[in-house]
């Protein structure tokens, strides 16, 4: 839902997006907080939102991010997962399969493939001719603001597209209720 809510609001403040370039999002997983499962059914109220999105990251779109640094990412995303450190990504635009037991940092994605079916990895490679991809992100998963956050180096080789005008958590809080966007409906 998170990346979900950065797609959605990099296609409603970045209407000069090249329709041939895929739009992904992504979200860090020490960026988002709550450690409780919220109920089927269950209401969800603005300061739930707002414990889950706890800090004041920004919203960000990075321009076309190749489709070696798109790997790369993913498997930084992987990397550290049996420690839980954070820097695992949830992710919106995309699918991938990872292998718990490949070399932590360049051996774990084994495909990954975006929601139009466009391959980006199989057999743990880059698709030869696969397409660079747009990012929307947070600020500080994206190291616009400090270092960047959980390690996320692949940003720091790609330019800032633009800020999308949004924190993140008024991103996820517009997507929950727009009607446009989940009208208020989680399923």
């Amino acid at each position: 839902l998170v990346a979900d809510a950065f797609v959605w609001i990099a296609r409603k403040n970045a209407p000069d997006l090249d329709p041939n370039i895929a739009l992904v999002g992504v979200q860090n997983c020490s960026g988002m907080r709550l450690d409780e499962i919220i109920p089927a059914n269950s209401e969800i109220t603005v300061k739930t939102v707002r414990d889950i999105m706890a800090f004041d990251n920004d919203m960000v779109l990075m321009e076309p991010m190749s489709p070696q640094l798109f790997k790369d990412m993913l498997e930084n995303s992987v990397s550290a997962v049996e420690n839980t450190d954070g820097r695992f990504l949830q992710i919106s635009g995309f699918s991938y399969v990872w292998d718990t037991l490949g070399y932590p940092g360049f051996g774990r994605v084994q495909s990954a493939m975006l929601d139009d079916g466009t391959m980006m990895i199989e057999n743990y490679e880059v698709v030869d001719g696969a397409p660079s991809v747009y990012v929307a992100t947070n600020n500080f998963s994206a190291g616009q603001v400090g270092p960047v956050g959980d390690d996320f180096d692949e940003f720091r080789q790609i330019d800032l597209r633009a800020n999308l005008g949004s924190s993140y958590f008024k991103a996820v809080l517009d997507y929950i209720t727009a009607e446009d966007g989940l009208d208020s409906l989680i399923t």
